[in-house]
């Protein structure tokens, strides 16, 4: 059996903290580094699918990862690592503490204990998670990871971030990146982003539930910086609440993580913008609950009929959100992107 060294890179940042993809690294005096491209070409393990869950809840998001992994060539056991990375983005203070909870790593099935140590030559990185693994020949490694962390945020938006970019340090593509958004919270989720992705890749959505959404991309070959990240706030945001959609033309990608719920509210928040009376007892109790009083009374009942009143590009926003609500009453909803 031969012995390499390789490390699984877990990305923490005090603002945005997050996993990434499993990559190698080298362990050597004064501690853990990146290798260079030419010690990467010697890798002979794919990373064949990669299947992320990020559970989004009102104080924290929880991450679960299922990557499989498959040996062509002999058996190998690799020392695998996950680092703790912090960045300071000019608002916020590094705190000198593991900023999740819960963390587990299983491999096969099984609870794979590991090792903290602080001992690294990469900047920003406070320490690693270490254990070792075998990768036994022409067969599949199942690995897993999940644990619970708190929400970046800047300025009113909270983010759940997690970088899949080192994944590209393993031999070929990625066949299967699928990423599965939960949201059980009462947060808006109402952008998510993965850049930077190659212009011809597809990108197959589906809406699995009221609240849940699933996202998959085929034959990824990441770069170093490529990341998944969801933007969101507390209910009712401000922005998509007050005037957006009356001024931006939305399309469906933009609005995939609302949830049931919150597509019938936004939808019925153009109108109420117009004065609209409504008939349903729970949007006229939502739209003049005096609990939101940075809302400045902004719903005012006087209409019962505001058709005239609205705008092209409102209308347009109607039309996608009703489209986005049979889709998730459905539950069958596949569609494809570039």
């Amino acid at each position: 059996m031969r012995t390499k060294i390789l490390y699984l890179l877990l990305f923490l940042t005090n603002y945005q903290f997050a996993f990434s993809d499993d990559t190698f690294i080298l362990f050597g005096a004064g501690g853990v580094t990146l290798p260079d491209e030419n010690i990467i070409k010697i890798n002979n393990v794919e990373l064949v699918n990669e299947k992320i869950g990020i559970e989004l809840q009102n104080n924290q998001y929880k991450v679960n990862v299922l990557f499989d992994f498959y040996n062509p060539g002999p058996n190998v056991l690799y020392n695998i690592g996950f680092p703790l990375k912090s960045e300071h983005n000019g608002i916020l203070n590094l705190e000198k503490k593991i900023p999740i909870d819960g963390f587990i790593t299983t491999v096969n099935g099984k609870i794979s204990h590991f090792h903290y140590t602080t001992k690294t030559r990469e900047k920003n990185i406070e320490g690693w998670f270490l254990k070792t693994v075998e990768f036994n020949s022409n067969a599949h490694t199942l690995i897993t990871i999940s644990y619970n962390s708190d929400y970046g945020s800047i300025s009113n938006s909270l983010y759940a971030t997690y970088y899949f970019g080192t994944g590209k340090n393993w031999k070929g593509t990625i066949q299967d990146l699928e990423i599965t958004i939960r949201n059980n919270s009462n947060l808006v989720a109402w952008n998510c982003t993965i850049n930077p992705i190659n212009e011809n890749t597809q990108e197959t959505i589906s809406l699995l539930s009221a609240n849940e959404t699933k996202l998959v991309y085929r034959n990824i070959k990441p770069t170093i910086d490529d990341e998944f990240r969801i933007k969101a706030s507390k209910f009712p945001d401000l922005d998509l609440w007050q005037g957006e959609f009356g001024s931006i033309a939305y399309n469906i990608r933009d609005l995939i993580l609302l949830t049931q719920s919150q597509l019938r509210t936004y939808r019925n928040a153009i109108y109420a913008e117009h004065g609209y009376i409504f008939k349903s007892k729970d949007l006229r109790e939502l739209f003049s609950d005096p609990k939101m009083k940075w809302l400045d009374n902004w719903y005012q009942p006087k209409l019962h009929d505001v058709e005239d009143l609205l705008t092209n590009t409102e209308k347009s926003n109607i039309k996608i959100i009703k489209q986005l609500e049979v889709l998730r009453k459905e539950r069958i909803a596949n569609f494809t992107q570039k």
